[in-house]
């Protein structure tokens, strides 16, 4: 099943929400390529709520602003999967998203 969220969230994120795609892109980070996506259960309307997605971002978080408009949110976080980074870098979290459910829901299909 997690295979099968994720997959979802990656077919469907940049075209739900193409600002924030920009935004991400001009960090340097694909859309499409979190670190980790927490979802909930999808939903009987056809919908999967994602109640956070974090995504790593190289370079100094003493130079992280969130996105100027009002109705994006992004934080930093210290609670994520281990990144196996020496470099500088930290991780935000974005959410919630909502996207279409677009897989199937039986096991295995």
């Amino acid at each position: 099943m997690r295979l099968r969220v994720l997959s979802n969230y990656m077919k469907g994120v940049r075209a739900a929400y193409p600002r924030w795609a920009a935004w991400l892109q001009s960090l340097g980070v694909d859309i499409e390529k979190p670190l980790e996506a927490m979802p909930l259960e999808p939903e009987p309307n056809g919908m999967i709520e994602y109640c956070g997605v974090q995504y790593v971002i190289l370079g100094d978080q003493e130079d992280f602003s969130c996105p100027p408009d009002p109705g994006m949110h992004a934080e930093i976080t210290d609670s994520h999967p281990w990144t196996q980074l020496s470099e500088p870098h930290f991780v935000i979290e974005i959410g919630p998203i909502r996207l279409k459910w677009a897989m199937d829901t039986e096991e295995g299909t």
